[in-house]
């Protein structure tokens, strides 16, 4: 069977038998005439073994209460309105799931350090720059991946870019433009050169989650997309998978999705219908996020108190 199928036959068995060569020098699928799906076991135990990092019960310097209730970043942008709801929504909910796209250090303007802290609530974190994923590993228990989530629905290697000049801003306002870090094709022509460029290796997202969580995970509970750029083609790759493969189909309760444009919009709205996932148009309007819940918990939403944020 080997001797018909030539190189790619042993290109499959090597790569079985160790997994971590597989994205030793390119994991971009569309190498390959006939490439393993995202979620091949190849594929699966290569992110087990080289890219994810498991849940530790007690990591070095825990969040403290001060960060969770009274953070120094409180008032920029929407980040309060946002952590509002999702308080509301999950304060009698403990031990759910939730998954955090772009997480950066875990701690700054995170909407998931709460759910982890103090609600027990597990997941994975997924974060492509090196400085804030070793934050992130130093403050957070859940399991997690120093990696970029792919925007198309295949694992390839891309170009991130990152701003530059910021070493002698204040920690805010350093962290607040270094949360600016996206694929370059994300960046305005205008903005490129006031940054810098590295080589970065993105999964699918269907791929991390399945790796981390399995693929008899329960429903995911809270999907937060924030990636500063390309958020309506992630989340596009999930209509193409089977709900049987992918937990990340079963979203569970809530997404939240940051938009940049009308273009976004458009797209998010259009990809989370065909998700059976329903919008919550009204909340948070003019925010640069997107709300959207299952059936019935948009019924739960519109029970609560949650006046102040709709507009």
């Amino acid at each position: 069977m080997c001797a018909a199928g030539g190189m790619w036959c042993l290109y499959v068995l090597a790569t079985g038998l160790a997994p971590s060569l597989l994205c030793h020098f390119e994991c971009s699928v569309t190498a390959w005439l006939h490439p393993p799906p995202p979620e091949s076991v190849i594929f699966l135990l290569h992110l087990r073994q080289a890219v994810l990092r498991p849940p530790q019960h007690h990591p070095p310097y825990p969040i403290t209460a001060a960060e969770l209730n009274d953070p120094p970043w409180l008032e920029l942008g929407p980040w309060r309105f946002v952590e509002s709801i999702i308080r509301l929504l999950y304060r009698r909910q403990r031990r759910g799931v939730f998954v955090e796209a772009g997480a950066g250090s875990g701690v700054f303007k995170s909407h998931t350090a709460w759910l982890e802290a103090s609600q027990d609530w597990t997941g994975l974190l997924v974060e492509p720059r090196p400085q804030a994923f070793a934050q992130l590993r130093r403050r957070r228990k859940a399991a997690a991946a120093l990696a970029c989530v792919s925007d198309v629905e295949y694992h390839k290697k891309d170009e991130m870019w990152s701003p530059l000049g910021i070493e002698d801003l204040p920690q805010l306002y350093r962290d607040t433009a270094l949360a600016r870090t996206t694929l370059t094709k994300y960046v305005v022509e205008e903005d490129k050169p006031s940054g810098t460029t590295s080589p970065v290796q993105c999964f699918t997202l269907n791929a991390l989650v399945t790796a981390a969580l399995g693929r008899k995970t329960h429903a995911i509970d809270l999907l937060v997309l924030d990636t500063a750029g390309g958020e309506h083609r992630i989340l596009a790759t999930l209509e193409r998978l089977s709900i049987s493969v992918s937990p990340a189909l079963s979203l569970g309760r809530m997404l939240v999705v940051r938009h940049h444009d009308e273009s976004d919009m458009y797209f998010i709205n259009g990809t989370a219908n065909y998700l059976h996932l329903e919008p919550l148009p009204r909340l948070l309007a003019g925010s640069g996020y997107l709300f959207f819940a299952d059936p019935a918990t948009k019924q739960r939403l519109m029970n609560l108190n949650l006046t102040s944020f709709m507009i």
